[in-house]
C-alpha cells in the first residue's frame, strides 16, 4: 500500500464562499433547510450525511443548477444567489457529478477542452489554446497517454479522472467534488485520495462529498455533517465522528446515547437496552446469493457478495451510503443484470431470469422512493401488484387483507397517491408489494424521510407480515431500527460483505461503527 501524503497544516484563511440560510424546497419538502456554511480559502472541507441529507441539492444551489428558495450565497465577496450557472463557472467555481456522463463520442482531450472553453478564462481562449490547456490538465490527472481515446474506452477510475479533469480545465478557485470515489476499489480509492490532495496543494479549495469514510477522514481539514437538510455538526474529523448527534444520524438514538454516556470510542450500546428480535425460524434456505458481481455500465459496485435468507426470516442488510445495498436488491430483482456470480430462489436459478419471472417466482421489490403512480388512486396503485396473478377470485380478498393491515389506506382508497403523506406512500408501496403474494419481500430504505412514529408503525407492519409467513430482506439506513426487528444481519462495506451474524450480536458489535464512520 502506498503511503498517502499528509495534508499540509493550514492557518485558517479568509472565506472563499459564505452561504447563509440556504433553503431549497420542492413542493412542501425542504431538501435543504436553513444551512449556514463557510468555506475557507485553501482548505478541503469534507461533507458527509446519510441518504436524503441534502448534500447534492446544496451543491446544486451553490453552483446555480438550482436556485435556493431562501438564503444568500457570496463567492469571493460577490452575491451570486441569482447568478446563472454558466456565469458562476466564469467566476471560478466548478463541480463534478455523482454520475459520470462524458461526451462519449469525443476523445478524452476533446472532453477536457470543453471545460477549458467554459471556465474562468474560457472567453479568452481559442480552440487551440483550449486543447493545449486540456493536455496540461490530462498530464496532471494521469490521463495524458489516453488523450486520443474516446470516453467509451475508459475504465471507471479513468472516467472519474476525466470528470475531474473537465472540472480542473475550468480553472476553478473552488471545486465541488460529488462522490468521486463511488464504485472504486481500495487501491483506486488510495490513488484518488492522492490526486485530490495534489489538486488542493496546487491552490484549489475543495468541497468534497464522499461516502467512503476512511477516505474523507484522510483528506479533510474539516468535516460538515448534514441530516434531513440541516447542518448538525461541523469541526475536526476525529471529533465529528465521535459526536453523539452524528452517531445518531448514522446509527440510531441508542448508539448515540451509549456513546455519549460512556465516552468510549468502541462502547456503543448497553446489553439488553434494545428490543429483542423474535427467535429465528429454522427454515430452509429461500434465497441464496453466491459470489455476486454487479454494477452500472463499467462501474463495478458489488464484489463477490454471498449471502442467504432462510424461509420466514427477517434479514437486515446494513452499511454506509454507497456500500452497494440498493445495487444488491436491484440485482436480485433482475432490474440490474449481474456481471458474475449466481442467485437462486427456492431452489431455482434466477441469475439470468427476466424481472417479471422473478416476480412470478415470488420475489417482490419495494423500491427506495416508493415509485408510486402519483396520478392514480391508492386502490389503483395497489392493483398494480396483481398484474401477473391469474387467481382473480382471491384478489379482492387480498385487497381487503391489505386494508385490514393498513386501515388508513382503506380511508384513502379513492385519493390520488401523489397527495398522500410520505408515510402513507410507503404504506401504499408495501401494500402494492403484498398484493403480489410474495414469498420474499425486498424493502429498500423503509424509514427514509419519515418521522420516527411513522417508522415505528411500519416496522410493526413488517413484523406482522413476517409472522404471517412472508420472508423479508430489509435494507435500512437506521442500523438500530433494522437490527432490532431482524433475526440476522449482513454488513456491506464498499461492495463486499464484511460481517454477518445474529442481529442481537451485531447490535452490540463495535465494528458496526467502523463500517459506517471509518473509526
Amino acid at each position: 500500500m502506498s503511503a498517502l501524503p499528509s495534508p499540509v497544516p493550514r492557518i485558517p484563511g479568509d472565506s472563499i464562499l459564505e452561504a447563509r440560510g440556504i433553503t431549497k424546497k420542492f413542493g412542501g419538502l425542504a431538501a435543504v433547510d436553513g444551512i449556514d456554511l463557510t468555506i475557507r480559502r485553501g482548505e478541503i472541507l469534507g461533507v458527509i450525511g446519510p441518504n436524503g441529507a441534502g448534500k447534492t441539492t446544496f451543491v446544486n444551489c451553490m453552483t446555480g443548477l438550482e436556485k435556493p428558495t431562501a438564503g444568500t450565497i457570496v463567492f469571493n465577496g460577490q452575491d451570486i444567489t441569482k447568478t446563472p450557472s454558466y456565469r458562476i463557472g466564469r467566476l471560478g467555481m466548478a463541480r463534478t457529478f455523482q454520475v459520470v456522463k462524458p461526451l462519449r463520442q469525443l476523445t478524452v482531450r476533446e472532453n477536457v477542452a470543453t471545460g477549458a472553453m467554459f471556465g474562468a478564462r474560457g472567453s479568452e481562449r481559442s480552440a487551440a489554446q483550449a486543447r493545449h490547456e486540456a493536455d496540461e490538465v490530462l498530464e496532471r490527472v494521469g490521463l495524458a497517454d489516453m488523450r486520443g481515446r474516446t470516453a467509451t474506452e475508459l475504465t471507471i477510475l479513468d472516467l472519474k479522472r476525466l470528470e475531474l479533469a473537465k472540472a480542473l480545465a475550468m480553472d476553478p478557485q473552488l471545486l465541488f467534488l460529488d462522490e468521486v470515489m463511488a464504485g472504486l476499489n481500495q487501491s483506486e480509492i488510495e490513488k484518488a485520495m492522492e490526486l485530490i490532495l495534489r489538486v488542493n496543494r496546487s491552490g484549489v479549495t475543495l468541497f468534497v462529498i464522499e461516502h467512503v469514510m476512511k477516505a474523507i477522514m484522510g483528506i479533510s481539514d474539516r468535516l460538515t455533517v448534514l441530516h434531513y437538510g440541516r447542518k448538525i455538526a461541523e469541526g475536526n474529523p476525529k471529533d465529528i465522528v465521535e459526536s453523539p448527534a452524528v452517531i445518531e444520524a448514522y446509527l440510531g438514538e441508542r448508539f448515540a446515547r451509549r456513546a455519549e454516556a460512556a465516552g468510549e470510542e468502541n462502547a456503543l450500546i448497553e446489553p439488553g437496552t434494545f428490543l429483542k428480535a423474535p427467535p429465528a425460524p429454522a427454515g430452509d434456505t429461500l434465497l441464496e446469493v453466491k459470489n455476486l458481481v454487479s454494477g452500472y455500465g463499467e462501474v463495478q459496485i458489488l464484489r463477490d457478495v454471498s449471502l442467504e435468507v432462510k424461509d420466514k426470516e427477517i434479514v437486515a442488510l446494513i452499511g454506509a451510503n454507497g456500500a452497494g445495498k440498493t445495487t444488491l436488491l436491484w440485482t436480485i430483482s433482475q432490474l440490474l443484470k449481474p456481471m458474475g456470480g449466481s442467485v437462486h430462489f427456492a431452489g431455482r436459478d434466477i441469475t439470468a431470469a427476466r424481472s417479471d419471472e422473478v416476480v412470478g417466482a415470488g420475489v417482490v421489490h419495494v423500491p427506495q422512493g416508493r415509485r408510486l403512480f402519483a396520478g392514480l388512486t391508492v386502490r389503483e396503485n395497489l392493483m398494480q401488484g396483481v398484474y401477473l396473478r391469474r387467481d382473480t377470485e382471491r384478489i379482492e380478498q387480498d385487497l381487503e387483507r391489505i386494508f385490514s393491515l393498513l386501515p388508513l389506506l382503506k380511508e384513502r382508497a379513492g385519493q390520488l397517491a401523489g397527495r398522500l403523506s410520505g408515510g402513507e406512500q410507503q404504506m401504499c408501496a408495501i401494500g402494492r408489494g403484498l398484493m403480489s403474494r410474495p414469498r420474499l419481500l425486498l424493502i429498500d430504505e423503509l424509514s427514509l424521510g419519515l418521522a420516527p412514529l411513522v417508522v415505528d408503525s411500519l416496522l410493526d407492519l413488517i413484523t406482522e407480515i413476517n409472522r404471517e409467513g412472508t420472508t423479508v430482506l430489509l435494507v435500512e439506513q437506521d442500523v438500530q431500527v433494522a437490527l432490532e426487528h431482524a433475526h440476522r444481519g449482513y454488513v456491506l462495506e464498499t461492495g463486499r460483505i464484511v460481517q454477518t451474524g445474529p442481529a442481537e450480536e451485531l447490535l452490540d458489535d463495535p465494528r458496526i461503527r467502523q463500517a459506517y464512520l471509518g473509526l
